[in-house]
């Protein structure tokens, strides 16, 4: 088939798949014959067939999931009776919890949805789980560990999955190659749209292959109110965030961190001698980014005229200086003139 042809169909395709019949878009492609074999991937099936919701649950948007991760502060921090708050006051389809007690199974009881805790061996605390929406119970990953004498029980990873991605709660290692070291394994056991978001303990960039930083920037953790750190963080494959919050610390050495996040609409095509994944940016996409553009547009502009008003006000203060040292010196020229002719008057009339 030619190439104009070929564009027809991945264009054809592509817009299908953006106003959501991923069946439809099958059906299509199926009808240009045999040049082309669709594979649909997995992430559009359809979802007639999915199980009824559980009573008192709201069904997520399987694309757009707000997401809250918070270290509580282990027995002296955050209680049941703030994290109920928090959820109250945003409302996240998936809450992730760092050093959460046994106090926090409560929390069903106060807020409903569905809570899963996984306790570290031989610590008080753990990593815990909290969605208005039905999950199925987390999966365990165990992450390295160090061989110093001394070194603090394994540490985990609580993976869950939720709408179309994975998510990754971690409270990973102070030690700054070891966290790094937990980090990727954690990303190996990902596959398709995922993010890891939970306390890092890491500082400085972060590398990690396939993955983007796209949590916040502010600081999250202050050192007894005098270094801050931005310790609690989010790398994402396969979603776009749209909005990164720093909320209010609350009783926590911890601020909470909120995300949006949305799964990138993709279709997996194969023609027999290869596969390429191709993306499709809708508009509310572009239009978020122009929006974004003009509202920083009046900043970097502001910038600029501030910059040149510093330097024509310097240039200026440069040019009173040269002048009044110019005056002195005329002034101090004319003076040295007339005692000179004073001196030669006596002279001139002896």
């Amino acid at each position: 088939m030619c190439d104009f042809g070929m564009r027809r169909i991945f264009a054809l395709s592509a817009t299908i798949i953006t106003v959501g019949n991923a069946k439809l878009a099958g059906d299509c492609l199926d009808s240009f014959g045999p040049f082309t074999k669709y594979e649909r991937d997995s992430r559009f099936k359809d979802r007639s067939s999915s199980p009824a919701e559980l009573p008192g649950t709201r069904r997520p948007r399987t694309r757009d999931l707000k997401i809250i991760s918070w270290n509580l502060l282990r027995l002296t921090g955050a209680g049941v009776a703030d994290v109920a708050a928090l959820i109250g006051r945003h409302r996240p389809d998936l809450l992730l919890l760092q050093e959460a007690t046994e106090e926090l199974a409560e929390l069903p009881s106060r807020v409903g949805g569905c809570f899963f805790r996984e306790p570290m061996d031989g610590r008080i605390y753990g990593l815990a789980v909290w969605s208005p929406h039905p999950l199925e119970r987390p999966r365990v990953l165990p992450l390295p560990v160090s061989q110093v004498p001394g070194r603090v029980p394994p540490r985990i990873a609580q993976i869950v999955e939720l709408g179309e991605a994975t998510f990754a709660n971690v409270h990973l290692s102070h030690g700054q190659l070891l966290n790094r070291w937990q980090l990727q394994r954690v990303a190996n056991a990902l596959e398709g749209p995922a993010a890891i978001i939970g306390d890092y303990n890491a500082v400085g960039p972060i590398k990690l292959g396939g993955f983007k930083d796209v949590g916040p920037r502010q600081p999250t953790h202050s050192r007894n109110n005098i270094i801050a750190f931005r310790l609690d963080r989010c790398m994402a494959r396969g979603l776009r965030c749209s909005s990164a919050r720093v909320l209010a610390r609350g009783p926590s050495d911890h601020h909470p961190i909120r995300l949006d996040l949305h799964v990138q609409p993709a279709i997996l095509i194969s023609d027999g001698l290869g596969a390429a994944r191709a993306r499709q940016r809708n508009l509310r996409d572009r239009v978020e980014r122009w929006a974004r553009a003009m509202s920083d547009a009046p900043k970097r502009i502001r910038v600029r005229q501030t910059l040149f008003e510093t330097l024509d006000l310097q240039f200026r203060k440069r040019k009173r200086r040269i002048a009044q040292w110019r005056r002195r010196a005329l002034a101090s020229k004319s003076d040295a003139m007339v005692q000179r002719a004073a001196a030669e008057e006596p002279r001139l009339h002896g």
